[in-house]
């Protein structure tokens, strides 16, 4: 039973037991003895009870405390020196009589008892082995007062009741992350248990190409993105490489035999399941442990070592970070383990690899690790190193490529491996040295190193451009290369064709490559030609509206695209993360052929797709936060994420290019500023409609009845009328701008940054209007020449750049006003966001409760725009939104 309830029935005995003397205040305590009380509980909730269960019940009630007696309490067959008191104080601390008390009796008295099921499952991921728990009365009666009646549970459970015991066992028909609910039915109440599992038995085919989207597809309960990381980790534990857009390949020998997978590196899925990806084992095998045959059998499926592998994990002892291997041995396999290097197993979001040069040298897996784990997820990787030598040209490349950040110590230092994570900082030394925590990353002497080279190339990367400097041009990374070598289209051929490839190239090739979305990323082309009966050359010779690539991959001709945003959102998809300006630049140009001009480039990127960071791009989401600048951009996201801290940086995490330090200073910053949504109040109800039937009058005053004196209703004051909009002056310059077709960029960028900073906030197209008018130039001269340099002031972070709805786009600082101007010369689409905002609420929009479109032709007429505010629509759509919400 739950001790509350006891603890609930323990202070309503006692305090029966006290009003029954004559005066009970605040200051009344009582004290019983636990044998008695124990007596009084059984014959109320049930014999089960037991002393332990007062005491434990005792100390979770605020009002009750133990002491204990000199002489013990003999009650029945228990006897014991317990003792509990009873202090009413907090019940009533101004109570001067009885009442209050009596009253909280009776409400208790007059309260449902009934019976409570409550299960005793931990919650631990389910398994393949089955877990049995109870189902317990945690509420009033016996323990046989609750009985199961039945069990619903998702298609990946196997449960069975016996009684009041259920057991579960995880039976998924494939591999992957499934999560749901299990419901217990009882005749008290149903208890729901999130349950989940995660497999590895995928049904991995003997091919040497596979597809991650035909091995892992939607199923009730299942995770997807936890399943597809899942899937990877067992294809390249399989030997396969990974290659972009989602397919693996297998490299076999040169006889064209598969390479027998003989050690793993254990992880906690792998010993809580009992499973490890295997090929080239037979189907079921005898395994030796220490010369011991093993009775039971190992099994090998669909490319998944089973069976009753879990039980020679088990006698082996086996452990995380272990390495796990057979050997051919008496015609099964021998079992041995190396020892743990728990290395391998560490998270975080930060990793300092230190050390001399020699000694990382002599443990190259472990360089290699972090590389691929710093190309595959959003880490931060530092290398201090001490001595002098030669770096491989990977590492260098990577380097360069702002993956990661070499520095020279000028003293010597240990070589450790030390990891910073959400629940603290430790430190390894591989390969075997387990974690020891709490370590204090060596952050001072990463700044008093000296960069590699003399530059931290991704501590440049992330900051803001200055006027007048270069854009920064990174390298490619290993990877990005890689995936540039892949991009770069294959120069037509000319190869004989019958007329059936003809045809195949002509209509079945793209027909069957945009059903498979070749549009929306490059598709792998082996399976699609092997299906086609179509060789490489005869694509490249003659197909109509595709292209095959240098990695074979069939994409659209690069001129179908029409413009470049198509075309970076197109690669920048295929790459599926984050990366910086001059890196996406470089693998547009090898997709189209040809050199993009950097900061044209640079400008249309930041319309194109997502904003990751100074510099820094990503592919656009469903959502996408407006300002471009660190702080309002996390508190963007903090507000859309309702206030969650730990989502909130989460998400940045994923799709910022930020140090640590950075996001949690800028995620501080928000917080200061996030102001929590308030509550959606319910509407007010009506009054009563008054009858529609004339009311009797009332009887006329007999004539010797005293006159009453006359009183009428005093009328109500009329509302004050709401003061009508205070507009402030419009401030315009008046001095003569240059002509940006005449002008060099370094020339233009500060004036425009002048210009907006004297005017603004400013519309993008009353910016291009304004200059066009200070400079006499026509306006469609000069507007993308203005527009790309204010851009460019934003990326540096001289203005801000907001992009509102419709894509209405504008520029400010943080010194600018937030008021209501005069018109001036503006249109209707001139006038910003804020101002309709501060217009609608001086109108009184909110209190007069009216819709959106009396609110439009509101402040259509304030501002005495008449149709002309039609383009202006969707902003005050926009700003009546907003000022509803508050």
């Amino acid at each position: 039973m739950d001790p509350t309830l006891i603890a609930r029935e323990l202070e309503m005995t006692i305090l029966a037991k006290l009003l029954e003397g004559d005066f009970v205040n605040a200051s009344s305590n009582l004290t019983m003895p636990g044998a008695v009380l124990l007596k009084l509980m059984r014959l109320y909730l049930g014999d089960h009870l037991t002393l332990s269960d007062l005491e434990r019940a005792a100390a979770l009630s605020p009002h009750l405390e133990t002491t204990s007696y000199q002489t013990a309490y003999l009650v029945d067959d228990v006897k014991n020196s317990l003792g509990v008191r009873l202090r009413v104080h907090r019940w009533g601390p101004m109570a001067a009589s009885r009442g209050s008390f009596d009253k909280l009796l009776r409400e208790h008295d007059e309260r449902p008892r009934p019976p409570i099921a409550a299960a005793t499952f931990d919650g631990q991921p389910l398994t393949s082995r089955p877990v049995t728990f109870q189902i317990t009365n945690q509420g009033y009666g016996p323990p046989d007062a609750v009985k199961v009646t039945g069990i619903t549970a998702p298609s990946w459970v196997a449960a069975e009741k016996k009684g009041k015991s259920v057991t579960l066992s995880a039976a998924p028909e494939s591999g992957g992350c499934y999560v749901g609910d299990v419901v217990i039915h009882t005749n008290a109440n149903d208890v729901v248990l999130p349950v989940c599992t995660e497999s590895t038995a995928f049904n991995v085919p003997p091919d040497d190409e596979v597809w991650l989207d035909d091995l892992v597809t939607p199923q009730p309960g299942l995770d997807l993105e936890r399943s597809r990381q899942l899937l990877e980790g067992q294809l390249l534990r399989l030997g396969f490489e990974r290659l972009p857009g989602g397919v693996f390949v297998r490299r076999v020998s040169g006889h064209g035999v598969t390479a027998l997978t003989s050690g793993w590196w254990l992880t906690a899925l792998d010993l809580r399941n009992g499973q490890l990806p295997a090929f080239g084992y037979p189907a079921s095998f005898t395994v030796f442990i220490e010369g011991q045959r093993v009775t039971s059998e190992v099994t090998c499926q669909d490319g998944q070592l089973g069976g009753e592998l879990i039980d020679c994990f088990e006698l082996l002892e086996a452990k995380v970070g272990q390495r796990f291997s057979l050997t051919p041995y008496q015609g099964g396999y021998k079992a041995t383990l190396s020892p743990a290097e728990p290395w391998r197993t560490a998270q975080g979001h930060t990793f300092w690899l230190q050390g001399s040069w020699a000694e990382v040298q002599r443990h190259p897996e472990v360089l290699e690790t972090l590389i691929r784990r710093g190309d595959e997820s959003p880490v931060t990787l530092n290398l201090l190193l001490y001595g002098e030598a030669g770096l491989p040209p990977d590492l260098l490349r990577q380097h360069r490529a702002g993956r990661l950040s070499i520095r020279w110590s000028r003293e010597p230092l240990p070589y450790r491996l030390v990891v910073c994570s959400d629940q603290g900082s430790g430190y390894y030394v591989p390969p075997t040295g387990r974690l020891t925590s709490p370590a204090n990353p060596p952050t001072l002497l990463w700044e008093a190193a000296a960069p590699h080279e003399g530059r931290d190339y991704r501590e440049q990367s992330r900051q803001r451009g200055m006027g007048g400097e270069p854009l920064l041009n990174l390298e490619l990374s290993v990877q990005m290369e890689q995936l540039a070598t892949a991009l770069r289209v294959l120069p037509q051929v000319t190869v004989p064709l019958t007329p059936r490839q003809r045809e195949k190239l002509h209509l079945d090739l793209p027909q069957r490559a945009a059903e498979l979305g070749f549009r929306e990323q490059p598709l792998h082309a082996a399976k699609l030609l092997r299906s086609l009966r179509l060789t490489p050359e005869q694509v490249t010779a003659g197909a109509t509206g595709v292209r095959l690539t240098e990695g074979g991959y069939l994409v659209p001709p690069p001129q179908d695209f029409g413009n470049l945003d198509a075309q970076c959102r197109y690669v920048a998809h295929f790459y599926g993360g984050i990366i910086h300006h001059s890196q996406l630049r470089k693998l547009v140009e090898a997709f189209k052929g040809h050199s993009v001009d950097p900061t044209y480039f640079l400008v249309r990127t930041l319309e194109a797709l997502g904003w990751a960071g100074n510099g820094y791009r990503r592919p656009k989401e469903a959502w996408e936060p407006t300002i471009h600048e660190l702080t309002p951009f996390t508190l963007q996201v903090l507000t859309h994420l309702k206030g969650d801290r730990v989502a909130t940086l989460a998400w940045l995490r994923r799709r910022v290019a930020a140090t640590e330090a950075q996001l949690d200073r800028a995620l501080h910053k928000a917080e200061a500023q996030f102001v929590a949504p308030l509550p959606v109040r319910a509407a007010p109800s009506k009054p009563a409609v008054p009858p529609t039937s004339s009311p009797k009058k009332p009887p006329m005053p007999s004539v010797n009845s005293p006159a009453r004196p006359l009183t009428l209703p005093t009328p109500s004051p009329a509302p004050e009328p709401r003061p009508s909009p205070r507009f402030h002056p419009l401030r315009q310059t008046s001095v003569t701008l240059p002509d940006p077709r005449r002008c060099p960029q370094q020339v233009l960028l500060p004036v425009v940054t002048e210009l907006i900073s004297q005017e603004g906030p400013l519309t993008e197209s009353w910016l291009v209007r304004r200059y066009a008018a200070l400079s006499k130039v026509n306006v469609n001269q000069v507007r993308s020449l203005v527009v790309q340099a204010a851009e460019l002031s934003a990326l540096r972070g001289d203005v801000i750049r907001e992009l509102l709805p419709n894509g209405h786009v504008e520029f400010s600082v943080l010194s600018h006003p937030r008021q209501l101007r005069e018109r001036g010369e503006r249109q209707a689409e001139d006038i910003t966001l804020h101002e309709w905002c501060e217009l609608l609420r001086a109108l009184g929009v909110p209190a007069a409760c009216c819709d959106e479109q009396q609110a439009y032709e509101q402040a259509a007429r304030a501002y005495r725009l008449g149709n002309a505010a039609a383009g202006a629509r969707p902003l005050i759509r926009a700003a009546y939104q907003q000022v509803l919400t508050g």
